[in-house]
């Protein structure tokens, strides 16, 4: 009987310890042992996306659920768009590193495209106009009509049509890099750390 009221009082005794240390020993395993950095911990949320000088800019909010800082740095970070492998180049991804997301915190994230080219067929137009309205104005000091026969300036675009080019190559409108688009991918090669910024427009 005593030998048996001896081992509860000692499971007992042992129970406590382990209540009391595991918190310390929790603390210790997490300090050797950090927690992974991937979609898990740090949570990826589309915000919004603009037209700036060229470019789109798309912003996320990314929340740090670890407790330590999350850093990527231009040494160690490579940057790309995601697209389809059978479509033209949306565009050069880009984002101001180095990057640092606080522990337990949101921090908010931009990524630019550079756009390669947009359709240019507007702006021709509103060349061959500027350019019809100045040959309407004569400089200062030109002879009459009648006095100097001269031909007429041909416009650019006519000169374009009457040249024999090659083929151009396709260009691409803002809708198009938007469609094809579908997303950004930043890896930390140096740590294997992948974080994926997923289309969200």
């Amino acid at each position: 009987m005593p030998t048996r009221r001896t081992g509860w009082i000692g499971g007992a005794l042992i129970a406590g310890f382990i209540v009391v240390l595991a918190p310390p020993v929790l603390l210790f395993w997490n300090a050797i042992q950090p927690e992974p950095l991937d979609s898990t911990t740090l949570k990826v949320r589309f915000q919004s996306f603009r037209y700036e000088a060229g470019g789109l800019v798309f912003r996320y909010s990314v929340r740090n659920l670890t407790h330590r800082t999350a850093r990527f740095v231009a040494d160690s970070t490579q940057i790309r768009a995601l697209q389809p492998v059978d479509r033209p180049t949306v565009g050069y991804a880009n984002l101001k590193l180095p990057l640092e997301l606080p522990a337990e915190s949101v921090k908010e994230v931009e990524f630019r495209i550079e756009l390669p080219g947009t359709r240019l067929s507007m702006w021709r137009e509103q060349s061959d106009e500027q350019t019809k309205m100045v040959l309407q104005h004569k400089p200062p000091g030109t002879p009459p009509d009648n006095d100097v026969p001269l031909s007429p300036l041909p416009i650019r675009g006519e000169i374009a049509a009457n040249e024999t080019q090659p083929p151009t190559q396709p260009t691409f409108s803002f809708e198009d890099s938007l469609l094809d688009l579908q997303g950004f991918e930043l890896i930390e090669t140096s740590r294997g750390v992948r974080l994926v910024f997923p289309r969200g427009w």
